[in-house]
């Protein structure tokens, strides 16, 4: 079911915010931005929501759930020509492709402001039609160290480990349905990257559970049933934040070379058609200032992308220094290859995959 939460809230900017002292006009508009809820969800509300609603005096309506049933909202409303369910998608690569592909998301050429002034800093290395990533998300294997240890298991470096005899329904992956779906079967695939090699692989792996949302593994995790899973970075890393019993780690992918692998991007597209597109790209301007970029890492786990935004995280939490790969050594996707033939892919994963 669908959620919708109003979020009044203060402002975050900090002493040195380059954007503090530019402030829009005042109005009292209300802009719909569709999101993960949990710890995804609050983090969002808890920084660009607060600095957003202060500068503009508008409010922000939180529409919750997996990016791609809200994907499925805007396909529904456009057949109907109805206006999107929301003026902002948060989502993925995947997601971010399949809405492009039938131009469903507005460009940075059709934007109302100057997408330097929206984006920042990133713009400088920025090459797409549409917004940059807000985020680099990774898919990591995360571990009950302790568990490993009294089963006198070697702690997890491949994804290749997933199969020792010792973790047979031990383990958790997620469904094809979530983001995190195709970044694990690719980390199955091998170096040609065949997305069915690495589906029919995981079909032959004994796991305990197929999540469909993070919170699912995560209480199994913290109660014993599962002792490894694969989960995006900013899950891995809030839960080894909480629970001293976890690490994550970048795994290896056999055969590339690399580890990961790099799931995507944090992505924030404005929906077309959206009758607040101004203000949406007002929303977007606070979701990528540096400092709030800063503090959402810290209440989510995902590193900022925009280069200032990792200095400041690195300089106020030097811990983060070693939670940022090397962009070299870690494996990235092809998305547009294989987002023409998901379905096919989804197919393969349902009748494949045990669950």
């Amino acid at each position: 079911m669908t959620v919708f939460v109003t979020a009044a809230l203060a402002s975050c900017a900090g002493e040195g915010d380059p954007q503090a002292t530019e402030k829009p006009p005042a109005t009292d508009g209300v802009v719909r931005v569709g999101l993960y809820g949990g710890g995804w969800g609050d983090a969002v509300a808890a920084t660009a929501g607060k600095k957003f609603e202060e500068e503009t005096g508008a409010r922000v309506e939180y529409v919750y759930g997996n990016p791609s049933d809200i994907a499925a909202q805007i396909y529904a409303a456009r057949a109907q020509g109805a206006p999107p369910p929301v003026d902002i998608i948060q989502s993925g690569s995947q997601i971010r492709e399949q809405l492009a592909g039938v131009g469903a998301l507005v460009p940075l050429s059709e934007y109302q402001l100057d997408p330097d002034e929206v984006f920042g800093e990133i713009m400088q290395t920025h090459t797409g039609d549409y917004s940059p990533g807000s985020c680099d998300w990774h898919l990591m294997l995360t571990y009950n160290a302790e568990a490993f240890d009294d089963a006198g298991l070697d702690a997890p470096d491949s994804w290749e480990d997933l199969f020792a005899p010792e973790l047979a329904g031990r383990v958790s992956i997620p469904s094809i349905a979530t983001d995190m779906g195709l970044p694990t079967a690719v980390a199955y695939a091998g170096p040609a990257g065949d997305l069915s090699a690495g589906i029919a692989k995981l079909g032959t792996l004994q796991v305990h559970s197929v999540y469909d949302s993070t919170s699912d593994v995560l209480t199994d995790l913290g109660a014993g049933n599962v002792w490894v899973a694969a989960l995006s970075e900013g899950g891995a890393w809030r839960l080894v934040d909480e629970d001293d019993r976890f690490t994550a780690v970048l795994a290896e992918v056999e055969g590339t070379g690399k580890t990961g692998p790099l799931g995507g991007q944090c992505l924030n597209d404005i929906v077309e058609g959206s009758e607040n597109q101004e203000l949406a790209e007002q929303f977007l301007r606070a979701t990528y200032n540096p400092q709030v970029q800063v503090e959402f890492a810290k209440l989510a786990g995902y590193a900022p992308s925009d280069p200032v935004a990792k200095e400041l995280l690195v300089t106020e939490e030097p811990s983060w220094a070693d939670r940022i790969p090397n962009s070299d050594d870690v494996l990235t996707i092809d998305w547009p290859r294989y987002v023409p033939d998901l379905q096919s892919y989804v197919d393969e994963f349902n009748a494949t995959v045990n669950r």
